[in-house]
C-alpha cells in the first residue's frame, strides 16, 4: 500500500496543501510549530479515522472555519487505487467517503489502510500506567479486527452502565443484566488479547534483537486481571463482588484492568531497564505492531515517525534504519536532517502550514 497524494483544506494550521509523494520515504523538515506533525496526524487519520493526538474533532479544524477536508489518494497492488475523502464539520461531525461512496459501517473500513505512529510519547508504553498499555493493545487489535472493536465497545458500554448503577445504588436485577453483557464480551476480549499478545510478543522479540541486544532476552507478557475461560466466569465474579463494588462505586475487576509487562534478563523492565533499553523496547514494540498489522491486514502499514530520529544515539539510529527496510512507506518529521540521510528522503520544507519541496 502506498499514499500517492494528500490534499488538505482548513486542517489545523494548514489553509490549503496539495502534496504528491513519489518515493517510499518522505521527510517534513522545519522548525517547531510549522505544521509538520499536523500533516503527519492527517495521514494517520486515514487509517484510524481519529487523531493520535486528540479526541476532539473541532481541534482538527482550522481556527474559525466551519469544516476541514482531507483527500487521500492510495495505490494498492491488489485492490487498485482508492480515493478517501474525510470531512470534519463543527456541527455535523465526521463523514467518510471511499471512491465517492459514503462509509456507513466503520467495520468495513478497518484494516484497509493501516498505519503505525512512532513518537516520543512511546516511552510511556514500557514505563507508564497500565491504562496506556491497555490502550495500545486495544488500538492494535481493533485496527485489525472489526469484531474486536465491536466487542470492546460492547464491554465498555455495559461497564459504564454497571458503574452508573453502583453510584446510584441500583438494584441487583439491573446489575445482573449489565454483568451478563460484560461477561459475554469479556470472554472474547480475554481470548483475543491472550492470542494477540502471544503473536505480538514474538514479533516484538525479533525486532528488539535488531534494535537492542539479543542477549537481553526480551519478553512481552500479557497480565490478565482475572482468569476468564467461560462465558459466565466474569458474571459470577462480579456478582460475588457487588458489596465491595457498591462501597467503591466502581467495578474493581475485569478486562478493563488488564495489563502487559516487558522483561529483560527475566526482570521487570519498568523497574530495572535503563533509558536506552526503555527506548529500544518502545521502538521494538512499534515495529512489532507494524509486523502484526501486516500479517493480519495483508498489507504493509504506513510508518509515521514524529520527531523521533533525532532522539536516537548513532547505534540505535542505524538499527532503526535497518528495521525500515520492510516495504512500508515512511513519513517522518524533524527539525533537522542528518547529512547521511539527505539522499534517502523526499523532503518537504514546512513553514507556517505550507509545504514546499
Amino acid at each position: 500500500m502506498r499514499l500517492g497524494s494528500l490534499n488538505l483544506v482548513d486542517y489545523r494550521n494548514v489553509q490549503l496543501a496539495r502534496l504528491e509523494f513519489g518515493g517510499p520515504r518522505v521527510f517534513f523538515l522545519g522548525a517547531n510549530g510549522q505544521g509538520k506533525t499536523n500533516v503527519l496526524e492527517s495521514i494517520g487519520l486515514s487509517s484510524a479515522l481519529r487523531s493520535f493526538r486528540t479526541m476532539e474533532t473541532r481541534d482538527l479544524i482550522r481556527w474559525e472555519r466551519p469544516r476541514a477536508e482531507l483527500l487521500f489518494g492510495f495505490e494498492e497492488e491488489e485492490l487498485g487505487n482508492a480515493e478517501i475523502l474525510i470531512t470534519l464539520d463543527r456541527s455535523r461531525g465526521k463523514s467518510v467517503a471511499v471512491d465517492g461512496d459514503k462509509l456507513l459501517r466503520f467495520g468495513d473500513y478497518i484494516g484497509r489502510f493501516p498505519s503505525v505512529v512512532f513518537s516520543s510519547e512511546d516511552l510511556r508504553l514500557s514505563r507508564g500506567s497500565p491504562g496506556e498499555r491497555r490502550k495500545f493493545l486495544d488500538l492494535v487489535f481493533s485496527s485489525s479486527s472489526a469484531e474486536y472493536l465491536e466487542e470492546l465497545r460492547r464491554y465498555y458500554r455495559a461497564l459504564r452502565g454497571r458503574n452508573a448503577l453502583l453510584r446510584s445504588e441500583g438494584g441487583d436485577g439491573e446489575l445482573a443484566a449489565f454483568e451478563n453483557e460484560m461477561s459475554l464480551a469479556a470472554l472474547f476480549l480475554a481470548r483475543s488479547r491472550k492470542d494477540g499478545v502471544t503473536a505480538l510478543a514474538k514479533l516484538f522479540a525479533n525486532r528488539y534483537q535488531v534494535i537492542g541486544r539479543a542477549e537481553e532476552d526480551p519478553v512481552l507478557r500479557y497480565l490478565a486481571d482475572v482468569e476468564i475461560n467461560a462465558a459466565d466466569d466474569l458474571a459470577r465474579l462480579l456478582h460475588d463482588g457487588r458489596q465491595r463494588d457498591r462501597q467503591l462505586k466502581n467495578t474493581s475487576k475485569g478486562p478493563h484492568r488488564d495489563d502487559c509487562a516487558f522483561f529483560l534478563h527475566g526482570r521487570d523492565a519498568r523497574k530495572f531497564a535503563s533509558e536506552g533499553q526503555q527506548r529500544s523496547i518502545a521502538l521494538a514494540l512499534r515495529f512489532g505492531q507494524v509486523d502484526f498489522l501486516r500479517e493480519r491486514c495483508g498489507t504493509s502499514p504506513l510508518i509515521l515517525i514524529d520527531d523521533v530520529l533525532g532522539e536516537l544515539d548513532p547505534e540505535r539510529r542505524a538499527n532503526f534504519h535497518a528495521c525500515l527496510g520492510d516495504g512500508s512507506q515512511v513519513f517522518a518529521t524533524g527539525t533537522q536532517l542528518l547529512d547521511e540521510d539527505v539522499d534517502e528522503w523526499e523532503v518537504y520544507q514546512a513553514k507556517e502550514g505550507h509545504f514546499l519541496k
